[in-house]
């Protein structure tokens, strides 16, 4: 998957992701802390963005992935992606590059979405969102 490309807003999401994972001191980057990441840097005014109530969403998600507790614990360097984590990226690019284009966030969401054993389909379904609902957003 080197020859994959990311968009600003992919690269961004991995970026708050990995921001978020670190200020709940959690030393991995799961599944959960790439939704909170999709959230937060949602467009604003964007079909998707309203979709989402981005404000209720983005704090109902926070607690519940603090309520979850750990994931798990991985050794290695703060911020390293889950198994689980690094199989959604490679979902999503090789969606991508199916297209002959870079990775974008609705990859991202579309990978997220598709996972069913994923800690994000479990908080979003925790929160009682139609999953059905959003991926119909994202394909």
């Amino acid at each position: 998957m080197s020859d994959v490309e990311f968009t600003p807003d992919a690269r961004r999401v991995f970026r708050v992701a990995l921001d978020d994972c670190l200020a709940v001191g959690d030393n991995y980057r799961g599944t959960q802390h790439i939704l909170l990441a999709l959230v937060t840097v949602a467009p604003r005014g964007s079909d998707r963005f309203e979709s989402l109530n981005r404000a209720g969403v983005l704090e109902a998600i926070r607690e519940t992935i603090g309520f979850m507790g750990p994931n798990v614990v991985i050794m290695g360097t703060p911020g390293c992606q889950t198994p689980r984590t690094r199989l959604i990226v490679e979902v999503a690019s090789r969606n991508a590059l199916q297209q002959g284009r870079p990775v974008t966030p609705d990859d991202l969401w579309s990978a997220l979405l598709a996972d069913p054993e994923s800690r994000c389909r479990k908080v979003l379904e925790y929160l009682k969102v139609d999953v059905s609902e959003l991926q119909k957003l994202f394909t």
